[in-house]
């Protein structure tokens, strides 16, 4: 059975995007068949990285014709796992037309999974406990962003009933290092995927990138494992 796996967090600058590049390299190095969905059309970073490598769709979630185009997509793409880039602004759109995706996927025997970053204040909770009422058939699992600070930074979350909530459905709480400036700059810059960064990279930067995945992937082996 494939996987729509989402990457979402409904605050800008959270990570998203970041987090998206990783799980696409995790699933390539697992050797999954990955297809991409960019919503991101203003600055699709994450489709630029990638259009050379899988197949690349970019759409607008923010209205219903762009979810029937992804339902479209998901059904030409069968048999690949397929990650999903939401933007901040898509909240409205999964509000309203989360429903018709969902049952659709469900006839083609897709699993839907999102990994939901956040910040470490209250905010961020917040806005997990509003995505719970708006896509509860997603199987839910959070990131703490390291742009926020350490691990046990995230006091907050880690003291709510949110997560105790996420964790009895099955959900995990993991946590994405925050990547060196001068590397994050590189990917927005170039438009490279994660491997083809690896190849050309001083090894200094190589070594901060390898951190940044050898992370992702004990974090996702754990999360995608549990599915």
């Amino acid at each position: 059975m494939s996987t729509i796996y989402f990457v979402g967090g409904c605050k800008g600058g959270v990570g998203k995007s970041m987090l998206a590049n990783g799980l696409l390299h995790y699933l390539l190095e697992k050797n999954k068949q990955v297809a991409l969905v960019e919503t991101d059309t203003s600055n699709p970073d994450v489709a630029y990285a990638y259009e050379n490598e899988i197949p690349v769709r970019n759409l607008n979630l923010d209205k219903k014709e762009g979810w029937l185009d992804l339902i479209t997509f998901c059904d030409e793409q069968s048999g690949k796992d397929i990650v999903i880039n939401t933007g901040a602004r898509n909240e409205a759109g999964m509000k309203a037309f989360h429903k018709i995706f969902s049952d659709s996927m469900r006839q083609q025997h897709f699993n839907i999974v999102m990994f939901w970053v956040i910040n470490a204040n209250l905010d961020s909770v917040n806005l997990v406990r509003n995505f719970m009422e708006i896509m509860p058939q997603a199987k839910l699992h959070i990131v703490k962003s390291g742009v926020f600070g350490n691990e046990d930074d995230f006091e907050i979350y880690d003291g709510s009933d949110t997560k105790k909530m996420i964790e009895a459905a099955g959900g995990q709480s993991g946590y994405m290092y925050k990547l060196a400036n001068r590397v994050v700059t590189r990917f927005y810059n170039q438009s490279e995927s994660i491997g083809a960064m690896k190849k050309t990279m001083t090894i200094g930067d190589r070594a901060e990138l390898f951190q940044f995945t050898n992370g992702l992937e004990l974090m996702f082996d754990g999360m995608i494992g549990s599915q």
